[in-house]
């Protein structure tokens, strides 16, 4: 008789365990799920040693998937560190990206992402004495489709920061063009703290929510099975 109740509570107990191991699965695919609804990724450009002079974007960029292309030349995509260029204050200082061309051209550059994002914001910074700032747009493109577009006016003085959002969904690349008319002295926008939100496409969710559904249903038949 004492065997019998062992091996009937040895069994239930067996049950009970395999019921929670499976709800803990079912949870942290639900949990997996959510979290996955958004990626944010911020590139400051403080990680970038630019207090001997500035450093080519390029690899920096490369490294959270940005390749640039269409760089006008001259034109090289730089980082640049604020105790350097006494004319701006970083959000995030020091450092911060900028197209500085002397002359002060017409210029532009793309930065192509290799996942689609739903949407990007920037910082234009600081600028703390009274230059001349050459006017710039930043356009974001799903493909060669315009999906949203900011800029600023060619001016002169000191300006407080300003932050900009584009929305998507799938921006591909983002295009920043400037012209300084020959005599800014800041030729391009001067960008931090650029931040790039992604979403996972629905079918990624869905699937994790299928397997949900599926063990949920599995659950059911073996218990009215018992």
């Amino acid at each position: 008789m004492n065997i019998s109740i062992r091996a009937k509570t040895v069994s239930v107990f067996s049950q009970i365990l395999r019921g929670a191991i499976r709800w803990a699965g079912l949870l942290l695919l639900g949990t997996a799920c959510t979290a996955a609804t958004a990626s944010v990724v911020v590139l400051d450009f403080d990680s970038v040693d630019a207090s001997a002079g500035p450093v080519d974007a390029t690899s920096y960029l490369a490294s959270y998937g940005i390749t640039l292309v269409n760089v006008s030349s001259p034109g090289t995509v730089l980082i640049y560190s604020d105790v350097n260029f006494p004319f701006v204050s970083a959000s995030s200082s020091p450092n911060f990206l900028l197209q500085q061309v002397g002359g002060a051209p017409a210029e532009s550059f793309t930065m192509d992402f290799s996942t689609p994002l739903d949407s990007l914001s920037f910082t234009r910074v600081e600028n703390t004495t009274s230059n001349l700032v050459a006017g710039w747009t930043a356009t974001a493109y799903d493909g060669t489709t315009i999906v949203g577009t900011a800029s600023e006016l060619f001016g002169e003085g000191s300006f407080s920061p300003a932050t900009y959002t584009l929305d998507g969904p799938d921006i591909t690349s983002l295009t920043i063009s400037a012209d300084g008319f020959g005599s800014a002295g800041i030729t391009s926008a001067t960008i931090d703290d650029f931040t790039m939100t992604t979403v996972p496409e629905p079918a990624t969710c869905a699937e994790l929510l299928g397997v949900v559904a599926l063990g949920l249903a599995v659950m059911r038949r073996q218990r009215s099975g018992t």
